[in-house]
């Protein structure tokens, strides 16, 4: 298991995939399968991760180029290579694609067929999501982040006007709940 060395949190992260990993596969004191930790500059790891394939399992961080947040660029066989978005070779050349992995590729592309997300897309997303689930081309262990610009004047107060809240106790998935009652100072 690959990581950086750059980050303190990568370490104790990997410990705990590796942990998980040897516990579900007949853990004791002599696993079936024992992962290496394997710590390196970020400039080793991009190297062994994106140009070269080099790599059985890597924990690595992946930020959308923008608010789309679409897998398709991520996935996509015409971006595989040195550099690309599809950095793990994703359905290119010379990598053995199944029918199940190009069918996961055309469902992916008929999403941005359509607008409509209660006619269409909806249903095609969760399509996807089975599909990864049962592909498992990439482990997901990232949330979005959320982030929030507040200006130092506005107060805000949910179901009672008389009750501020700081700007940092803020839930950003429920922002605009009891909008009626923020004033500015």
């Amino acid at each position: 298991l690959c990581f950086t060395n750059d980050n303190p949190k990568n370490p104790l992260v990997c410990q705990l995939i590796k942990n998980q990993i040897e516990k579900a596969a007949g853990g004791g004191d002599r696993p079936n399968l024992v992962i290496e930790l394997d710590p390196m500059t970020p400039e080793k790891f991009r190297d062994k991760v994106t140009l070269e394939h080099d790599y059985d399992l890597a924990l690595t961080t992946f930020d959308y180029r923008n608010e789309l947040y679409a897998l398709s660029g991520f996935l996509d066989p015409e971006a595989a290579g040195r550099n690309g978005r599809n950095y793990l070779g994703y359905l290119a050349p010379g990598t053995n694609a199944t029918e199940a992995d190009r069918r996961l590729k055309k469902s992916l592309d008929d999403i941005r067929a359509y607008r409509d997300f209660n006619k269409h897309v909806k249903e095609l997303t969760w399509d996807v999501h089975t599909q990864v689930n049962q592909r498992v081309p990439f482990i997901p262990l990232w949330q979005l982040d959320r982030f929030i610009g507040v200006h130092r004047d506005l107060e805000f107060a949910f179901e009672n006007a008389r009750e501020i809240i700081p700007p940092e106790q803020i839930d950003p998935n429920v922002l605009f709940t009891g909008t009626e009652w923020w004033r500015i100072k």
